[in-house]
């Protein structure tokens, strides 16, 4: 009889026992002595349950990774793919068995599986530590109108310590009876967005888990009622801190006066007093050169210096229609080079939109050049040229009047 022996070596991060599994294959036997059915059936099911079982404390590779993304998390085989890529080293700190386990927690917890695909490090945790952190999320205040638990996954990306902090900062805001209930799902209401949303820039931006209450209420209620969009306080969380009764409700008034309400910023409150003044230069400016054409707005201000009526300045913009975000004082100086100092027709300016993707300071330097070659534009399309279009274009010329000068002699 010839025995083979397949032995499964432990894993070296756990106290495993080691495994093994023996098959006993009879060779060069009486053909007449069989062995008992029940024998063959009992060795070929410790062998696969000893697989199974092997498999299960393996370390997770990408083949089978992927597949177990794929089933549990419910997504498709590539985006499980790139997951899996992306914190391979991390999930190989657990076993299969543990991976599952994990994800089946998450699950079992009523986690939305879309979420755990966009805060997909979370796959890695250390198990234990999964196990205390959803403890203490189910302790925090939730929402009649909130999604559970989801609300707070962001916030398993704390440290344990951090966490209970601000789970008590959040059940402090509960009983000090803050607008719905605590300061996320406040945000949330407030700004619009699903609170999960709130809870990743809380992780982002760990001074809003200090940030005193009356601060986060009264900021914001200032920035929303001076028509403030809910994404530009998004992005510029750090405009919460200011004092609302002194800093923030005067710089949002002045620079009302200059800009209107359609114009302001969050990050206006924040900014540095040498970036303020600058702000307050430049929308001084702009407002002044509107006065000054009887205009409204950058578009209106176009459309008066270039004496466009409403459908000609309607193709224009279907032309170029990053123009609406050009600056009145930026139109300014291109327009009073290229109709006032450089003398070219509005009727031309008007054909080439792209020409206020140039600076004024390039328009000029290009208009220099040509002007050193005696050399008249029948279009301004030239002069809107990307870089190295018109260095090509400049040199051809140069070339051009190089061979009539040569051919005159």
């Amino acid at each position: 009889m010839l025995r083979r022996l397949f032995r499964l070596n432990s894993i070296p991060r756990r106290h495993f026992p080691q495994i093994e599994c023996r098959v006993f294959v009879e060779e060069k036997s009486n053909s007449t002595k069989l062995l008992p059915a029940d024998d063959i059936v009992d060795e070929l099911r410790a062998f696969s349950n000893a697989k199974k079982l092997a498999i299960s404390f393996s370390p997770p590779m990408l083949k089978t990774v992927v597949p177990m993304f794929t089933q549990l998390l419910e997504c498709d085989e590539k985006v499980a793919k790139q997951i899996a890529q992306k914190h391979l080293k991390d999930i190989k700190t657990l076993t299969m068995k543990e991976l599952r386990q994990q994800i089946e927690t998450y699950i079992e917890a009523s986690f939305d599986r879309k979420l755990l695909l966009q805060h997909s490090e979370l796959l890695s945790m250390i198990p234990k530590v999964v196990l205390e952190k959803l403890e203490i999320l189910r302790a925090m205040p939730t929402d009649e109108n909130g999604n559970g638990l989801n609300d707070y996954l962001p916030l398993m990306k704390l440290e344990v310590k951090d966490l209970k902090k601000f789970r008590d900062t959040l059940c402090r805001d509960e009983r000090l009876k803050m607008p719905f209930k605590d300061r996320i799902h406040f945000l949330s209401h407030k700004l619009e967005v699903e609170p999960h949303v709130i809870s990743e820039l809380v992780v982002k931006n760990p001074f809003l888990r200090t940030l005193r209450r009356s601060y986060i209420i009264e900021n914001t209620d200032l920035f929303l009622s001076y028509k403030v969009s809910p994404q530009t306080i998004l992005k510029s969380p750090y405009s919460l801190k200011s004092n609302p009764k002194t800093k923030v409700k005067q710089r949002l008034e002045h620079v009302k006066n200059l800009l209107g309400e359609g114009d302001l910023k969050a990050w206006i409150t924040r900014a540095s007093e040498k970036n303020y003044d600058k702000l307050l230069k430049f929308a001084s400016e702009n407002l002044d050169s509107l006065k000054k054409v009887g205009a409204e707005d950058n578009i209106d201000y176009l459309s008066k210096r270039l004496g466009l009526n409403t459908d000609e300045m309607q193709l224009f913009l279907t032309q170029y229609p990053r123009i609406k975000k050009v600056r009145v004082r930026i139109m300014k100086r291109i327009l009073d080079f290229l109709l006032d100092e450089a003398s070219y027709p509005a009727e031309k300016i008007a054909k080439v939109p792209t020409l206020f993707a140039c600076s004024a300071k390039t328009l000029k330097k290009r208009h220099d050049e040509l002007k050193k070659l005696n050399h008249e534009l029948e279009s301004l399309y030239p002069l809107a040229k990307p870089s190295k279009a018109w260095d090509k274009y400049i040199q051809r010329l140069k070339n051009d009047k190089n061979f009539e000068s040569t051919k005159e002699e």
